[in-house]
């Protein structure tokens, strides 16, 4: 469904991402590296919001690039790491524009969509975006990127990415995403970027890591990232390193 073929990009006159290879087909994926890795300028080419130098990326029949993001729209959303309000938009106008559609239809949509009910989004719908905390804002962008992607809505749509979307929520609210993430990539790809290492070692998950602008390694199973790479990829000590009686990792202390 997703094909990344033979991808490099510069960054910068000191990183770079390079010979990136990989199919993705339905599934929820976890995005894994230390900070500075590669991993949003990787969400950042696979959204089409950046050309790589060479090679080529498709989201199913659709080639990926800054030219095409009307196309683009159709088939993919991404929940990028920061996010910005330029206007004092309700979160109902905000998800209106995203889905095309007017607000007394947003208000009929809301009130028995499983993501207004799961991210606890009914009391906020007439806040501005700009007056939010910053939990209730991640909720109303994740809620955004979430209506985007419902299929009755698109139904072509392929591709989810979402960097660092744990961010600011609560215990509740992460479980429910990640319930929600799971089910979703029955139907489509969902790509995650996070930091949350102990979370993937106990989902059942592929996962890719991705270290220095290259892919380290690429697993059907996130539980069976071993310890030679938390070492030497997250620079983590042995001594907080710790086997389940099932014998899954875990990191001690986080």
């Amino acid at each position: 469904m997703i094909n990344i073929t033979k991808v490099n990009y510069k960054i910068s006159d000191t990183f770079k991402i390079t010979n990136l290879d990989l199919n993705l087909d339905k599934g929820t994926y976890h995005l894994l590296g230390p900070n500075g890795a590669g991993k949003t300028s990787f969400l950042n080419l696979l959204s089409g919001l950046c050309s790589p130098d060479t090679g080529h990326i498709f989201i199913g029949n659709v080639a990926v690039n800054p030219l095409n993001l009307g196309q683009l729209s159709k088939v993919r959303a991404y929940l990028m790491q920061k996010q910005v309000a330029h206007f004092a938009l309700t979160v109902k106008g905000m998800l209106a524009i995203t889905l095309s559609l007017s607000e007394s239809a947003v208000e009929t949509l809301c009130e028995n969509h499983d993501v207004i009910k799961g991210l606890d989004l009914l009391q906020l719908l007439n806040r501005s975006i700009t007056a939010l905390s910053g939990g209730e804002s991640q909720r109303a962008h994740l809620a955004r990127v979430l209506l985007h992607c419902d299929l009755k809505l698109e139904p072509n749509f392929c591709l989810l990415l979402l960097d660092e979307p744990y961010t600011g929520l609560d215990v509740s609210h992460k479980l429910w995403l990640n319930q929600y993430l799971t089910q979703l990539g029955k139907y489509i790809t969902v790509l995650i970027s996070h930091h949350e290492l102990n979370l993937a070692l106990n989902l059942a998950q592929p996962c890719i890591i991705i270290n220095n602008g290259q892919i380290h390694r690429v697993l059907t199973d996130s539980r069976d990232i071993e310890k030679s790479t938390l070492v030497d990829v997250f620079k983590l000590p042995l001594s907080v390193l710790s086997e389940t009686n099932e014998g899954i990792l875990q990191i001690i202390g986080i």
